[in-house]
Order: structure tokens, then sequence, then C-alpha cells
């Protein structure tokens, strides 16, 4: 690896870290239900009566040890810190934004917050899948069901965020429309969002063919 796909791989784990970690913790502030892999361990923290923090590192585990099952290609030394980091910058956010009381908010401003939430959530996995060293566990097992299965990584990406959805709920996850937002878009969303880096990044290979060409 270069020291130049190094540093654009660093940044990435960075941001999608600090993306997921943040999105989650507005998803859970908003009280609108938050977004299907936070129902699924929020189910495993009332439960088991653990932290945030916690609740996540074992649902990334559980998450993990199956990725590497069906899609061990996918899965990299940048998923593993992923995994094992989110839920300790969860707690570390989490003190930050209760103070503000987001839940009390007006339906319109919980609402955006969701929206934020969730768009911070797509940018991070999308961040991961594109330059990471290894991408997100749940996108890890979608594209490896993809292979096998022949069926369009969207629709097995929602799949999945159903059954966390149904599993979440069935042990006491908070469910509400920012889950059902959360769950519709997420596998679209990510789809949307790889594209739109490959424009972008087909937009500068152009300019920078351009401008070799004209001999500048």
């Amino acid at each position: 690896m270069t020291k130049i796909k190094w540093i654009r791989t660093l940044l990435a784990l960075f941001f999608a870290i600090i993306l997921t970690s943040f999105g989650v913790v507005l998803f859970i502030h908003a009280n609108l239900g938050s977004d299907t892999i936070t129902v699924f361990f929020n189910g495993i923290q009332r439960t088991f009566s653990l932290s945030l923090g916690i609740s996540s590192l074992i649902y990334n585990v559980l998450a993990l040890s199956l990725a590497c099952i069906l899609s061990f290609k996918d899965i990299g030394w940048t998923s593993i810190i992923y995994a094992l980091s989110t839920g300790f910058f969860m707690d570390l956010f989490d003190p930050f934004i209760a103070p503000l009381h987001l839940e009390d908010g007006s339906l319109v401003i919980r609402l955006l917050m969701v929206c934020l939430g969730q768009l911070c959530i797509i940018v991070s996995f999308s961040l991961l899948i594109r330059y990471g060293s290894g991408m997100d566990q749940l996108d890890a097992i979608a594209y490896g069901l993809n292979r096998r299965l022949h069926i369009a990584y969207p629709i097995i990406r929602t799949l999945i965020d159903i059954i966390l959805l149904v599993c979440g709920f069935l042990m006491g996850g908070v469910v509400g429309v920012g889950s059902i937002i959360a769950m519709s878009t997420t596998g679209i969303g990510i789809n949307t969002c790889l594209k739109f880096m490959d424009y972008l990044k087909k937009k500068k290979m152009h300019h920078s063919n351009m401008r070799v060409t004209i001999g500048i």
C-alpha cells in the first residue's frame, strides 16, 4: 500500500468511526426509533442491563464473526478497528448530546436529527466499502450473500436490516418512524453514495487527463 493510499484509508476509517458513532447517538436522543443496528444492540442493552458501548461491542463481535464466515475476503484490519471502536466513541459523544434534550424538541427538529444521523451512517459505511481495507461487517455479509445468491446488494442489505429490526424489537429495542426510515433507506442510500463517489473519482480522473493533454 502506497503512502497516499495508507493515509486515505486511515482518514476513511477515522471519519467512518466518528460519523457512525455520532449518527447513532443522534438517533437515540431524537427518540423517534433508532437505526436498525442500534435497535438490535439497544435490545441487548435493555435485556442484559449493559451500557450502550458494551452492547454495541457485543453486536459488533457477533456480526464480525458471521462476516468472517460468509465473506472473509471483505474483512480487513479496518473492519476490526471499526467494530471495536464505535462503541467507545458512542459513549464519548453521548454526554455531549444528552444535555441538548433533543427528545423534547419539535417533531420537525427530531426528524431532521434522524435524517442527519442516517446520512452520517450511510456515508460512514460507504467510506469503508470504497476506501477502507475491510468494510463494515454487515456490508461484508451482504456482499458475501450477493455473490452466493446473485441478489442485488440493496435488497440483501434491506433484508438484513429488517431482521435486525425485528430481533431488536423482540428484545425490547426502541422502534419508531426513525427505524422505518433507516430500514428502508440504508441499502439504497449506500448504493447511491458509492455511485456518487465513483462519479467524483471519474470526474477527477477526466480533469487530470485533460490537464495532461493540454500540457498543464
